[in-house]
């Protein structure tokens, strides 16, 4: 899966605001944000051990679609998902991890070291 971003359109809406042509306004904020598509991020929980206080269990699974919801943050245990973050976010935009086997999946795992949970993210779509 690959996508990439409308350079083009990017440089000339910068150099309109540079010159003062246009105001930044909502308009032009969205214009620029769609010339930076993003992935969605299938999230899934695939491994947990122990008692996890997030009441995470193995099979729970979230989306995250990025500009496509918002950017609404899935209802999970915050510490798992700032764990992770950086991990969706990589992916989200284009990017993979060389260690794993499929450039469009990263397992990352949550930080209680003590009761484990380990999610899987997996791009899905362009969103």
């Amino acid at each position: 899966m690959s996508i990439q971003p409308d350079k083009e359109k990017m440089n000339r809406l910068i150099e309109e605001l540079q010159k003062g042509e246009r105001p930044i306004d909502a308009e032009m904020i969205d214009e620029f944000i769609s010339c930076t598509p993003n992935y969605e991020i299938a999230i899934k929980v695939v491994s947990q051990e122990g008692i996890c206080l997030g009441r995470h269990k193995v099979g729970d699974e979230w989306v995250m679609k990025g500009r496509g919801d918002g950017w609404r943050t899935p209802s999970m245990c915050m510490f798992a998902f700032s764990t992770i973050y950086p991990s969706l976010q990589m992916l989200m935009y284009g990017g993979s991890f060389p260690w794993e086997t499929d450039s469009d999946t990263v397992l990352a795992p949550c930080p209680d070291s003590r009761n484990p949970v380990v999610f899987e993210l997996k791009r899905t779509g362009v969103v």
